[in-house]
């Protein structure tokens, strides 16, 4: 079987509108690759397993990414995120909450809530 001249034509129009939409394709996804450092505080509490969970899938689709933990209580950890040396913190209450955005916790151990709140804060 050999094409036409005229089967040549549309079978080069056809290869050529399949790379166009490829490309089209290709420059519209957003080509944003998160890279950097994301630096935590945090006591020595139980929810570290869980957050060093949240640490490794997130690093599993972002691998270019990576994160500083410091360990500290209450006041280093809130010091630090004034200073600006530090991007988020784990706090227990009681903590003033008003300079933070803040994602409020339940820990639990073996799937029963423990008797106190856990704070992920964020300066605002």
């Amino acid at each position: 079987m050999h094409l036409t001249a005229e089967g040549h034509l549309l079978r080069h129009r056809a290869e050529e509108m399949v790379q166009l939409a490829e490309q089209t394709r290709a420059e519209l996804l957003p080509q944003t690759v998160l890279a950097g450092q994301i630096s935590i505080g945090c006591g020595e509490l139980r929810s570290v397993q869980e957050l060093s969970q949240h640490m490794h899938n997130f690093q599993q689709l972002h691998p270019q990414v990576t994160f500083d933990l410091y360990t500290g209580d209450n006041s280093n950890i809130q010091d630090r995120l004034h200073q600006g040396t530090l991007d988020m913190g784990l706090l227990l209450e009681p903590v003033d909450l008003s300079k933070y955005n803040y994602i409020r916790s339940i820990p639990r151990i073996r799937g029963v809530p423990l008797a106190f709140n856990l704070k992920w804060i964020f300066q605002i």
